[in-house]
């Protein structure tokens, strides 16, 4: 996975690799291992994020509108991003993602 993220750009994947990465980012939704290495890739993160948005997962969601808010000084369009998870069909993503504007005094 960590060569994945570290030598290839959003742009590369298709559809399977997209999907595939958001069901596994999900299922590790205890260590949050893959996401936390995504957030040191905004160019993947925030486009990814996107993608998360309409995934099926809640446990994929709710990493995402959890950990957009570290990467709001290289994307400034993450906080729009966080306020439409804070808009969530399922309580739980839209709690982490209200948490993460509070912190960002949005």
């Amino acid at each position: 996975m960590s060569k994945l993220i570290e030598n290839t750009e959003y742009e590369e994947w298709n559809r399977k690799t997209l999907n595939n990465l958001l069901y596994i980012i999900g299922r590790d939704n205890e260590c949050e291992e893959i996401i936390e290495q995504l957030t040191r890739k905004p160019s993947i993160f925030y486009p990814l994020a996107e993608e998360a948005l309409n995934y099926n997962d809640s446990d994929t969601r709710w990493q995402f509108a959890h950990h957009l808010g570290s990467i709001t000084q290289q994307e400034p369009k993450a906080s729009d991003l966080i306020i439409k998870f804070s808009k969530d069909y399922v309580e739980y993503v839209r709690r982490r993602a209200l948490r993460v504007l509070d912190s960002l005094n949005l």
